[in-house]
């Protein structure tokens, strides 16, 4: 029972994140990219990107979900949630490309690549920034022993 209402709920739900992630998505290019940039402003693109990170991860886990569940059905969708939560997003994949349904797939991938590459370059960005910060008190403590 609870399996099925979360694919249902999944299912009313997804048109939303697709479009959401539609959305972030432009952000991310027209805005969070350019941001990151620029000294000042690459604090907030950083937080920016991770954000967005999590917006497509969550919208790639969803999809996972109502696809798994659609293709191989519940079992399969347990298997995946046993695989600590993120094994629906693997078993999407595969079951997509054993039915060949390389556009989904394709698009899963893209989605996979969004979620994780956001989120490394935001790390990145905030790593820089400590970096640089710690450089700066390093100097600042220098000058004043």
């Amino acid at each position: 029972m609870f399996l099925r209402g979360g694919v249902w709920l999944g299912e009313k739900a997804l048109p939303f994140f697709l479009w959401l992630a539609r959305i972030t998505f432009g952000v991310v290019i027209l805005i969070l990219l350019p941001l990151a940039a620029y000294h000042k402003t690459q604090r907030a693109a950083a937080t920016g990107l991770i954000q967005a990170s999590s917006l497509f991860g969550l919208t790639l886990w969803v999809w996972a979900l109502v696809l798994t569940y659609s293709l191989w059905g519940g079992g399969a969708v347990l298997v995946g949630v046993c695989l600590f939560g993120v094994g629906v997003v693997p078993m999407a994949m595969v079951a997509t490309a054993v039915a060949k349904m390389w556009p989904t797939f394709g698009q899963l991938i893209l989605l996979a690549v969004l979620a994780y590459g956001t989120r490394l370059l935001g790390k990145k960005l905030l790593l820089k920034l400590r970096m640089q910060e710690e450089k700066i008190y390093e100097a600042e403590a220098e000058i004043v022993n």
